[in-house]
């Protein structure tokens, strides 16, 4: 090969070995097109494609080289970029199998839904309809009844109502004072109880009968008593009292004593009535005084008795009305308090301050009201069989002609109201309302008098009619 040519061939300078790399200008690679060609220029094309592949081989002749020297040769050359030759055929379209199954879970969804609307309309369709029955209240007038503790149940023939009977006791005192003034020197004065445990004579006793203290103090009766005998019981003395008042023998201070003092009667001493009679001063002695004192008057006296037994009559009439027991009624009409005992100095008595105590009883009869309404039924809805009493309606008052707590019986006279409602009857209108149009169920139930008024619900909401199967109606009585 002429000097200064290059074949393309590179040698290395390693001993043994030689590389050679033929130089060929790599064609750039042009993007593969699309495009149909002729069966002509396509023998054509690869006819100058061969010719020219076998000009290059030619070309790259390895020499001979030198015995005695091993050299690897390495010869590299790209294959000619070849043409890409594409046909084109039309493609058949084709569903995916996603798509198919996204079809058929739509279809099947429309099923279902289809099922349920249809189940929802037919299998479990329900009707509601709630109704409120006409009420009417009716009056009572002069309805006579017994309530007697006696009785154990309500008795309609007999208009007798059980009842039960209730005491109670109660006792106030009360402080005042004492707005009179007197200059002179009064005795000591106080209330005495004189006791007969001798025998069932009575004893008189006169005005001045002394009475002594164990210290020797005496007071006097202002007036003349008759103390009763005692009583006889199965054989036996049962003492007997009477209460009077006394005064003190000596003026001044010195009679004043607080109670409760035990006396005896002096007169009485070394006989056997001595010790057969007795007495004492609850509240003792007091009013005593030199000089100017207090005194109580006649007003101080009234006033201080009213306010006392006023105390104990509220005080006893509130503890009635706490203690009636659940479930009964006692109406005012049935309830006694009576003012049984009131202590109290008498009017005159020297003193400044003094004490008034008023005891009370108190009886009151009780009963279920349940009761009283079963009994005014039977005059309420007598011979009446399309109404009913509504339960705890009886609006009633009560007053008593008689009444004897010790029997615990009493008469009394009934009035007031109570109300009625008409008797629903369910399985007429389930049968009558059964398959209707709302429509025509709004005038059947209209029409009706036993009625007042009605609500009605569907399941599911947009049925327009009630189910035709009875079972599937419910009523609801409010």
């Amino acid at each position: 090969m002429p000097e200064g040519r290059s074949d393309g061939i590179r040698k290395n300078a390693t001993p043994h070995v030689i590389r050679l790399t033929p130089k060929v200008a790599t064609a750039p690679v042009r993007p593969v097109e699309d495009f149909s060609v002729e069966p002509a220029a396509e023998s054509e094309f690869l006819g100058h494609w061969q010719e020219r592949h076998a000009a290059v081989a030619a070309e790259d002749v390895v020499p001979d080289m030198p015995e005695g020297r091993d050299e690897e040769m390495t010869f590299s050359q790209p294959e000619p970029a070849a043409k890409s030759i594409r046909h084109q055929t039309p493609r058949a379209r084709t569903i995916s199998s996603s798509a198919r199954i996204a079809y058929i879970g739509a279809f099947c969804g429309i099923v279902a839904v289809a099922g349920a609307f249809g189940a929802l309309t037919t299998v479990w369709a329900r009707a509601t309809i709630v109704v409120k029955p006409r009420v009417d209240e009716i009056m009572l007038r002069d309805i006579a009844a017994v309530l007697d503790t006696s009785a154990a149940k309500v008795q309609v023939p007999q208009r007798i109502i059980p009842a039960e009977k209730l005491s109670f006791a109660s006792t106030v005192t009360r402080e005042f004072a004492a707005t009179g003034r007197d200059s002179s020197e009064p005795r000591a004065r106080g209330a005495v109880k004189i006791t007969n445990s001798f025998n069932s004579s009575p004893q008189p006793l006169v005005a001045g009968t002394r009475f002594a203290t164990s210290g020797g103090a005496l007071y006097r009766l202002v007036k003349p008593v008759t103390v009763p005998g005692a009583a006889i019981s199965q054989g036996k003395l049962v003492p007997q009292s009477i209460d009077a008042e006394a005064v003190a023998d000596l003026a001044g201070e010195e009679g004043n004593m607080a109670g409760p003092l035990a006396l005896t009667v002096p007169g009485f001493k070394g006989t056997p009535k001595y010790e057969g009679f007795s007495a004492s001063a609850p509240q003792g002695f007091a009013g005593g005084s030199r000089g100017a004192s207090f005194m109580i008057t006649k007003d101080d006296l009234a006033r201080a008795e009213e306010e006392t037994t006023k105390a104990v009559f509220d005080e006893l009439k509130d503890e009635i009305g706490r203690t009636v027991p659940a479930g009964f009624s006692s109406p005012e009409a049935l309830r006694e308090i009576e003012i049984t005992k009131v202590d109290a100095p008498a009017a005159g008595t020297y003193q400044e301050k003094f004490t008034v105590t008023a005891s009370a009883a108190g009886r009151a009869l009780v009963f279920r009201p349940e009761d009283a309404e079963e009994l005014v039924k039977s005059f309420a809805l007598e011979d009446v069989d399309s109404q009913e009493l509504v339960a705890g309606s009886a609006n009633l008052s009560y007053h008593a002609r008689t009444i004897d707590f010790t029997k615990g019986r009493a008469d009394v006279v009934v009035n007031g109201t109570v109300q009625a409602r008409a008797v629903i009857s369910q399985d007429q209108l389930v049968a009558l309302v059964a398959g209707k149009k709302q429509g025509s169920i709004s005038d059947a139930l209209k029409s009706r008098p036993e009625l007042k008024d009605y609500t009605l619900s569907l399941f599911p909401p947009w049925r327009s009619s009630v189910p035709g199967d009875t079972g599937k109606i419910r009523f609801v009585v409010e």
